[in-house]
Order: structure tokens, then C-alpha cells, then sequence
């Protein structure tokens, strides 16, 4: 009897042979019921390993995105990405024209009505005037023992006084005029022109096409075959072109959960026709990755 129920717990399906197994503890056979628990699970996994071992679903544990042994996806960024942000609480009343705009180094991004700053700032000059000739005259009268040395120092702090706050104005004026960085174009507008902003309030972000980037992923496992210098070939999915690009640096990070590492690389020759945003495809070849 026992021997048919082996039989049976091997080849019926995990219901029934769960069912058997709790029956047979309740008789006492809880050792044998036990081994015959324990082939069913063994018979379970030979069953599975072989989807395992797929080549499919080792490209996905990889978790880097890989098509096979040798290639792994690639975005394109810029360089330089910066969001321009207003320093004062002013209206705005010049912007370029439209998204995708260009600009070079030194061009005008931003222009702010500074009328207020401006007559502050007239002020606080008029101020130090006075106190500069207040204390200029507090040194003559010493000098004639006509003042004492306490009012001559307190003549000179005002003096400094009124000069802190003339430079503090002349900082709030230079955020009037935003310069641009670098060369490159307008990625978003995100204020209008008769807009009022706050300070620390996002107006522009632009970016640096003429210097780009590629980030990608790859496998923890090619650390000791990739490092900085190492050449490739990444083709993009947009243009369908191919182009040489070299890794410049890893980032030092490596996820643990997909076994990935981050790297940045360049292009050798840029080209205008890859832009920021891109994605491709980079193949790393054995004799390039084992240099």
C-alpha cells in the first residue's frame, strides 16, 4: 500500500500529492511521506532549470539591458544642462523667442525691469557720499584736536557701513542681466515674457549640444574587461548610423539588484546628427574590451 503511494505522490499532480503527504503524517509514516515530499520538489526544479538556463532569461537577469554577450543600450545627454533661475523679485521683459532656440557664450537669456534695484542703488550711493565726508571730516577735526578718536571710529563704520550696502545692491543688480554659459539652445521655457518672478524660480533651462555624452549600463560581470579608454561602437535607434565612441569614466555605482554597473562615454568624432535624448546600442568587441 505504502509503495502505491509513492508511486503515486511522484508522478499525480502538487494538489493531490500535498493532500497525500498531509495524510500520510496523520498515519504516522511521516519519515518516508517526508522523502517522497522531497522528490516531487526535486522533480519540480529538473523541471524548471532547464527554462533557467535559456539563454532569454539570462539576458534579462543582467539587467542592463542586454542583447547578447558583447552589446548593452546607450542614452545621450548633454553635457551641460542647467536650469536658469531668477535671483530677484522683478518682471521679466526679454526672452528668446522660442523653445529650440540658439545662443552663443555672452548672449542676453534673461532681462528683468530693474527700475527699482536701480533707484535703490542710487540711494545707497547718495548714503556713503554723506558718510565718507562725515568721516573725512571727523579725521581733519582730529587732527586740530577739535574730535576725539571715538568719533572719528564711529564715522568709519558708518562709512563702511554704507559701502557693504551699496556692493549688496550692485549684486542685486547684476541678476538684471542673465548671460548665457556656454553655446548651446533653449530646452524650455518655463516663464513668459510681463511675467513677475521670485527669486530661486525656474525662467529657462537650456542645454550645450556641442558637448554630449553616453550613459550606460553594464554588467557588474565586465569590470575586469572594461575601464576608461576602452572602444566600442554604439548605433542609434533614430538615424540608424554607427559611430566610434570610447568609455571616459565609470561612476563608481553599481546596483546590486540587476548587477549593473554605470558608465559615461563620448563620442570620438561628434557629430551633429546625434542629439541629447537618443538612445542606441553599444557593442563592445573582445578585443577592444580586453584592452
Amino acid at each position: 500500500m505504502f509503495k502505491f503511494t509513492r508511486e503515486y505522490l511522484l508522478q499525480g499532480t502538487c494538489k493531490i500529492a500535498g493532500a497525500t503527504f498531509a495524510l500520510l503524517l496523520a498515519q504516522g509514516l511521516g519519515s518516508d511521506a517526508m522523502h517522497a515530499q522531497s522528490a516531487i520538489e526535486n522533480q519540480q526544479l529538473a523541471n524548471i532549470q532547464p527554462r533557467l538556463d535559456s539563454p532569454g532569461l539570462r539576458e534579462v537577469g543582467t539587467g542592463a539591458g542586454v542583447a547578447d554577450e558583447n552589446n548593452v543600450r546607450v542614452v545621450v545627454r548633454s553635457f551641460e544642462l542647467a536650469a536658469i533661475s531668477a535671483e530677484i523679485n522683478s518682471r521679466i521683459i526679454y526672452l528668446p523667442g522660442r523653445e529650440g532656440d540658439r545662443f552663443h557664450k555672452g548672449d542676453v537669456l534673461i532681462k528683468f525691469d530693474c527700475t527699482k534695484a536701480d533707484a535703490e542703488y542710487e540711494s545707497a550711493l547718495a548714503v556713503l557720499g554723506a558718510h565718507k565726508a562725515a568721516h573725512e571730516n571727523q579725521v581733519r577735526m582730529l587732527a586740530y584736536k577739535a574730535a576725539g578718536t571715538l568719533a572719528v571710529e564711529q564715522a568709519g563704520f558708518e562709512m563702511a557701513k554704507a559701502v557693504a550696502d551699496v556692493k549688496m545692491l550692485e549684486a542685486k543688480r547684476s541678476g538684471c542681466i542673465v548671460l548665457a554659459p556656454f553655446d548651446g539652445r533653449v530646452a524650455e521655457k518655463i516663464a513668459q515674457v510681463h511675467e513677475v518672478t521670485q527669486p530661486n524660480q525656474a525662467v529657462l533651462r537650456i542645454m550645450n549640444e556641442n558637448k554630449l555624452e553616453l550613459v550606460l549600463m553594464v554588467p557588474s560581470a565586465w569590470l575586469s574587461r572594461i575601464s576608461d579608454g576602452t572602444r566600442f561602437q554604439v548605433k542609434f535607434d533614430e538615424t540608424g548610423e554607427s559611430h566610434a565612441a570610447r568609455i571616459v569614466q565609470s561612476t563608481g555605482l553599481i546596483d546590486p539588484v540587476s548587477q549593473s554597473a554605470r558608465f559615461i562615454a563620448e563620442l570620438e568624432m561628434p557629430s551633429s546628427h546625434v542629439s541629447p535624448g537618443m538612445s542606441g546600442t553599444a557593442e563592445f568587441f573582445r578585443k577592444d574590451a580586453a584592452r
